[in-house]
């Protein structure tokens, strides 16, 4: 049933060539990410299978969103970005971590989702990056501050330099957009998609 969905909905692109049209081939891709697994697996699989089967589909529909982005004018891609961000965030967030290395890479993948986000002028990565920003920022203060006296007084700190970071890069995203522009190297400004409306 879903692949007959996804197969409609892929057809009736080529006559209703409108950016909503995506929105149920999308929707499909990321439900189909929770089916998947058994289907791969059988019954011999456990709930971090599923998490990083929901990382690599949500890495390959965003890939060929980026891929739909740099060939077609009209903005198919915001879709397929939209719940490949939610497959891929969603299983990365929900991933055990072993360590507080983990926890740090998680929080460095959260700030190159936000870049991406930037460079792309997609939110949806900005969003997805900054709630994993804070939820590690929440971690620290909560695994290095819990057993001190001033444990309020720094999960208000935290909770006040989200709110000036979140304020800061809101007022200034153009200017932030313009030095990250300038810092990318060409190779990768050249594959970034230029012809969308």
């Amino acid at each position: 049933m879903e692949l007959v969905t996804l197969g409609v909905g892929t057809v009736a692109l080529r006559y209703i060539k409108i950016p909503i049209g995506m929105a149920i081939p999308a929707f499909i891709l990321w439900y189909m990410s929770m089916d998947i697994t058994p289907i791969l697996f059988g019954h011999d699989y456990n709930w971090d299978m599923r998490k990083y089967v929901s990382i690599t589909f949500g890495v390959i529909m965003i890939s060929i969103a980026f891929i739909i982005d740099n060939r077609k004018t009209v903005d198919y891609g915001k879709w397929l970005y939209i719940f490949g961000g939610i497959t891929f965030w969603g299983g990365l967030s929900t991933l055990a971590s072993a360590s507080e290395w983990s926890q740090a890479l998680y929080f460095i993948i959260n700030v190159m989702m936000m870049c991406v986000g930037t460079l792309l002028g997609r939110s949806v990565f900005t969003i997805f990056g900054s709630l994993g920003c804070i939820g590690y920022i929440g971690h620290l203060a909560y695994s290095i501050f819990r057993d001190f006296a001033f444990f309020p007084i720094a999960l208000a700190g935290f909770g006040l330099l989200v709110v000036f970071i979140g304020w800061f890069f809101h007022k200034n995203r153009e200017v932030i957009r313009e030095k990250l522009f300038k810092i990318t190297p060409q190779a990768v400004m050249n594959i970034l998609p230029h012809n969308r409306k």
